[in-house]
């Protein structure tokens, strides 16, 4: 399941009808399909909607969506209906689906070429999704469909379109939107050009789909395209013979140990008279009668009509007893209903197998369009993974099951082999196997050491090569059950064969094993025996046996440090240390002890903790090892621990800490520390982490046992160091070590397979020189020698890189929640994130604050002083205007006054005094700007000195 609240908003803004196979299978089970239609509609939903909501460009999940989608396809031509249907059982998709997608695909892909982002990104989805949820003012009035690739989409999986006229002219009215919408707005310049490049390379794709519908090739996929299968409804004989069975079932009491028929409450309908409060609790009442009745009348017009009605009587007996506490009824139910289940599932099969004699009278198979279908109709899954098993179905043989219904032996879908040389696949001995133990327990009874080994072994059974999958090596059957050639020679060299399925099964069946000590000695010997008996093919360079030799001692080494790590509680309290024997000095046996944990313990850790780390660049994805450091840390930050890591996640310290504390060490220095790629490798990393808590220990050491900060510090410690820290490095060191160990097989498999093939290639040409000379001998001709330098380069490949997808899977599935971030520590990276931005912009404002009032100061003084200084002259201009003016009218009062001549040169001298005053008058308003013009720089001065120290002090 996805947690991230974000990822969910994305998906359901985009996905307006949301569908999953677990839903799908709830609404199964809950009976909430009332037609095929609906079911067939959610199955396709499920690859529409992954198609629609993975559209960047070459996404890998969109080629694994297609092919399921083509898959799934020619599964549901199996679904079938009466042929007197009205219309078909669902509508069919277009018959050149994939070429329509694929033309989605170009268009999803193309680029812009100046900024190399994806040009259709504005039409994969709804306007409103890029809006809020909201379209734009006016948007309706000017367009009357919108449109977008994702709708279409939906609608072509849908079964919306029947014609490739109707695909091509909602792809056209994409563009075609646009254009209507923004054609002479401003801002829609951009969504034109966007509209203008998708419409030319639309218009070539569109006109293509066109021509091959038109084409004789595009016609005869049309016509070849095969609509769903009708066929006729079960015959009554057919649904009558499972009734008999029905009614023949046999129920033992547990308690009374009395057997009688199970289903004879269930024949006649439940007497409302007696059962007054019936109807509260079952709205749709059935019985075995009634049923008979509808049979008989023709109302099932299929099989799975019947078996939903059979099921309703056996789920109205719970819905109705089980609230009353009415036990042995609900248990009856029960039985009855898994009875049923069995029985007609082997009719089911008998109808595919066509088991059973002929019944007259039976109807032809036709087409939805009344045409006779071929009687041969094969289902090709080709494409389906080996895993699952090709299906053939014939309309012959569902036809014939009807006919065939009234014979009640049922032939086994495979039986064992005849012969001890045949080889028996795989699934069929594992079953075998199982079936030699019947008295098997649910994995769920088991208790105390057993339950502890059952978690061990499934741990196991989840090693790669183990897988039940798809193993890539087998230890599951002994080996003369796949391989009869080699019974005597294995039979030879080993003499306690055993294989992991039948320790599993001794292990459930209880009583085969009196301790843990011997399930694991059972487990180990499986590994041992398959390197004692691979030993001689891998001194000879066999690759197989080299390949099985190696993995059984990796294995082997790997399943001793599981049984020490899972089965620690009932180890034995002994410092005994099982000692390497044999040829190649391998521990093949051991005793669970504290000694022998002890060692397994500084293998792993000389293995996980001294190997370099594979350091990857800032920015990239962590590598394996620093993804399972990344795991470490994230595993001390659960959201059920933040109150105990309060204390050791930010390096804020005491004033006398450095006295106690000679290395600091906190959690965000570890991470920081790990980000900027400065661990050599995993031990550094754990030696940090143990060193937060052994400080706090240490500190805190005096207020132990107390309610103080410090008492809760030191229990804080206590707790995060026993419980979470070294359980969590434990989990580390054994999934760290078995991946770098195996790693290294794999490596040296690889080596070998390329040495096998450059050996293979030696071998060919030497026998084709052989027969070139023996040819040019028997020919008489002598052949010509050639000397050739041959220089061989021997190549090693490295293990294969995985093409990244749009999603990380880690190698390692664990189940542990402490594994994964927790919500609550990425809400407050977040809020520290948010807030340093915030008070970095808080900073940024009040600088700036202070510099703009810090000139706009000086700009108000600069402009007082101009005025004051212009105001300053003025008045001195003035004043002495007014002077001149009075002096000159004085001396013309005394020219006008003077009778006698006057003297010419002794009238020149009051003029040039006149001059001399003005001359001066004005130097000392010159004098006066200066000195203003000096004040006004020393306040100046003064004032750029005040806002530098106090700049000085907010730094």
């Amino acid at each position: 399941l996805v947690s991230d609240p974000q990822l969910v908003d994305d998906y359901k803004s985009k996905i307006r009808h949301s569908s999953d196979l677990g839903t799908i299978a709830t609404k199964l089970d809950k009976n909430q399909y009332s037609n095929v239609a609906d079911f067939v509609l959610d199955v396709r939903r499920i690859f529409a909607n992954c198609l629609r909501y993975n559209t960047t460009v070459n996404d890998s999940f969109r080629p694994l969506a297609k092919k399921l989608a083509e898959q799934s396809e020619g599964i549901l031509a199996l679904f079938v209906a009466a042929p007197t249907a009205p219309k078909r059982v669902y509508p069919r998709l277009l018959y050149c689906w994939k070429l329509c997608l694929s033309l989605l695909d170009t268009l999803l892909n193309m680029t812009n070429p100046n900024d190399g982002q994806q040009a259709a990104y504005f039409f994969m989805h709804p306007v409103s999704f890029y809006l809020g949820g909201a379209l734009p003012e006016g948007y309706l009035a000017k367009v009357q469909t919108p449109m977008d690739f994702g709708t279409i989409t939906s609608r072509l999986f849908e079964g919306e379109y029947q014609d490739v006229s109707e695909f091509i002219e909602d792809c056209r009215l994409v563009v075609d939107n646009c254009r209507t919408y923004y054609v002479g707005r401003e801002e829609g310049k951009v969504f034109l050009e966007l509209a203008d490049r998708m419409d030319g390379l639309m218009a070539q794709q569109l006109n293509a789909l066109k021509r091959y519908n038109e084409s004789a090739p595009g016609r005869r996929e049309k016509e070849a395209a095969v609509p769903p299968l009708f066929i006729p409804a079960p015959s009554a004989a057919f649904l009558l013979s499972i009734m008999k069975e029905i009614r023949s079932m046999q129920y033992t009491d547990r308690l009374t140990k009395i057997t009688e028929p199970a289903a004879t409450i269930f024949s006649q309908p439940v007497n409302i008279a007696m059962c007054p409060d019936y109807p509260n609790y079952v709205s749709q009442p059935m019985d075995l009668a009634t049923i008979e009745t509808k049979i008989n009348n023709g109302a099932y017009a299929t099989s799975e009509d019947f078996e939903l009605d059979v099921n309703l009587i056996f789920h109205n007996c719970e819905a109705y007893n089980g609230p009353k506490k009415n036990t042995p009824l609900v248990t009856l139910a029960k039985f009855c209903a898994k009875t049923f289940k069995r029985i007609y599932g082997k009719k089911m099969e008998d109808l595919q197998a066509g088991v059973g004699a002929e019944i007259p009278g039976k109807r032809s198979l036709t087409s939805p369009e009344g045409q006779p279908v071929s009687k041969r109709i094969k289902l090709d899954l080709s494409a389906v993974p080996k895993a699952v098993p090709r299906i053939s179905i014939t309309a012959s043989k569902v036809a014939d099951a009807n006919a065939r219904s009234t014979s009640t032996k049922h032939q086994e879908t495979f039986s064992s082999p005849k012969k001890l040389d045949e080889p028996v696949p795989l699934h069929v001995a594992i079953a075998q196997i199982k079936e030699s133990f019947p008295l098997r327990r649910p994995a769920k009874m088991l208790e105390g050491w057993e339950a502890t080994c059952w978690r061990f072994f499934r741990e196991l059974m989840k090693h790669p090569w183990l897988s039940v999958a798809r193993p890539k090596f087998i230890y599951s059957v002994p080996v003369p059950v796949l391989f009869p050639s080699l019974r005597d020679a294995y039979a030879e060299l080993i003499k306690n064969p055993m294989d992991l399925t039948t320790a599993e099964a001794k292990l459930l069946s209880g009583g085969m094993y009196l301790s843990a000590q011997e399930f694991v000695n059972d487990v180990a010997l499986v590994f041992a025996n398959a390197i004692i008996f691979n030993y001689d093919g891998h001194e000879e360079g066999d690759p197989t046996s080299c390949a099985y030799f190696d993995a059984s001692k990796d294995l082997l080494r790997y399943t001793r440090w599981l049984s020490m790590e899972y089965l620690f509680e009932f180890l034995a309290n002994d410092a005994h240390v099982d000692l390497p024997t044999g040829k190649d000095e391998l521990v093949t046996s051991w005793k669970l002890t504290t000694g022998n944990r002890k060692v397994a313990r500084e293998e792993m850790e000389k293995i996980a903790l001294e190997t370099p780390m594979d350091l990857s660049e800032e920015g990239e994805r962590y590598t394996f090892m620093e993804s399972e450091s990344d795991k470490l840390l994230k595993s001390l930050r659960h959201q059920s621990d933040a109150r105990y890591m309060y204390f050791f996640i930010q390096p804020q310290y005491p004033p006398d800490y450095s006295a106690f504390i000679s290395k600091p060490m906190a959690w965000d220095v570890c991470n920081g520390t790990l980000q900027n790629r400065q661990y050599e490798n995993i031990g550094e990393l754990v030696d940090d982490l143990r060193l937060i808590f052994s400080n706090a220990l240490k500190y805190n050491g005096g207020g132990k046992g107390t309610e103080t900060i410090s008492g809760k510090a030191y229990d804080s410690a206590v707790y995060m160091s026993t419980k979470k820290l070294e359980p969590a490095i434990d989990r580390m060191l054994l999934f760290v070590s078995n991946r770098l160990e195996t790693d290294k097989v794999e490596q040296a498999m690889q080596e070998r397979e390329i040495e096998a093939e450059e050996r293979a290639e030696e071998e060919r040409l030497r026998k084709a020189w052989q027969e070139e000379t023996e040819n040019a001998k028997a020919q008489g001709a002598v052949p010509q020698s050639e000397t050739t330098t041959v220089e061989r380069i021997r190549i090693i490949q490295r293990r294969p890189v995985r093409k990244a997808l749009d999603f990380d899977f880690p190698f390692n599935d664990d189940d542990d929640d402490n594994q994964g971030p927790s919500h609550l520590d990425t809400m407050r990276q977040q809020k520290m994130i948010f807030e340093s931005q915030r008070a970095d912009r808080r900073k940024m404002f009040i600088t700036s604050i202070s510099s703009s009032g810090d000139v706009y100061s000086r700009m108000l003084q600069q402009r007082k002083a101009i005025a004051w200084a212009r105001k300053k002259a003025a008045a001195a201009a003035a004043a002495a205007k007014e002077d001149k003016t009075k002096k000159s009218a004085s001396r013309g009062d005394v020219v006008r006054e003077s009778k006698g001549p006057v003297d010419t040169a002794g009238s020149s001298q009051p003029s040039s005094n006149v001059g001399d005053k003005a001359d001066k008058e004005r130097e000392q308003i010159n004098e006066k700007l200066k000195s203003a013009l000096c004040q006004f720089k020393r306040k100046k001065t003064k004032k750029k000195k005040k806002n530098k120290a106090s700049a000085n002090v907010f730094d």
